[in-house]
């Protein structure tokens, strides 16, 4: 009985390491004119958005389901030719997502990676509104009489205290996420939006300094840096670029002010 158990517990063991994880998103949306079209769902992989499934928004819902050997960045559009879509991390769990009328108010939750993205997208976006909020306030100032000069100093203070604010965000969550799929994919994505080619910032050298073994190997990681040193080697007279790097050459996710809009303007 006691080597039949011991089979059994082996047996179950290879079964479920060879099942992978299993996904299920469930989704809504108040876009009326999402009724009746297709979305897509794309998986991040071998330097590729791949489409891996589609399904119709029928009353307002939508769903998608799968097997996935490890968690990946994804994302849903609309459109098949749509360049940018609704971010999320494939992973295994429930995954529900509401897409609504604007990008900051469109989440994707129900498991610990998706739940971490969509805190830092609402965060994201909260600091994107007190920055529009003071850009009308700077507008109000000239309108009233205060020269462009008197209306920059006014303001100046509060808009270097709105980028501290998104340098201690984005610096927190890739920071915390260094050894997942999340830390990699926001760094790319905050670097990539940021500046037109991969460089050496302070930031990236501050984020490089504090990162474990497996943030400096991921795949996107590694390449952005190598492309960053041989654009600053060039620079410094040490050597040329062989080829300059292209800016997005590596699929990212999707920037911040990119999110969902495109996939549901189309």
């Amino acid at each position: 009985m006691k080597v039949l158990n011991a089979f059994l517990a082996i047996a179950a063991l290879i079964t479920c390491g060879s099942c992978g994880s299993t996904y299920n998103i469930t989704g809504t949306s108040n876009v009326s004119m999402m009724d009746g079209q297709k979305l897509y769902l794309q998986v991040l992989d071998d330097d590729n958005w791949k489409n891996t499934d589609s399904c119709d928004v029928v009353h307002g819902e939508f769903a998608f389901a799968g097997r996935i050997d490890s968690a990946k960045w994804a994302r849903i559009y609309l459109n098949d030719d749509a360049p940018t879509g609704i971010p999320l991390i494939l992973e295994d769990g429930d995954i529900a997502v509401k897409i609504n009328d604007t990008p900051s108010t469109t989440t994707c939750t129900g498991t610990p990676l998706n739940n971490k993205l969509n805190e830092f997208l609402r965060s994201y976006y909260q600091i994107e509104n007190d920055r529009e909020a003071l850009t009308s306030r700077h507008s109000q100032y000239i309108m009233n009489g205060l020269s462009e000069d008197e209306a920059n100093r006014r303001v100046a203070g509060a808009y270097n205290r709105l980028d501290e604010r998104i340098d201690d965000l984005v610096m927190k969550y890739v920071t915390e996420n260094f050894d997942n799929v999340l830390g990699p994919g926001l760094f790319i994505m905050v670097a990539q939006s940021l500046y037109p080619q991969p460089v050496l910032t302070p930031w990236v050298e501050d984020v490089m300094s504090k990162a474990t073994g497996k943030f400096k190997s991921n795949h996107y990681v590694k390449e952005y840096m190598d492309a960053a040193q041989q654009l600053q080697n060039a620079s410094d007279g040490m050597g040329q670029p062989q080829g300059a790097p292209q800016s997005g050459t590596v699929p990212p996710p999707p920037t911040p002010n990119q999110m969902a809009g495109d996939s549901t303007a189309q």
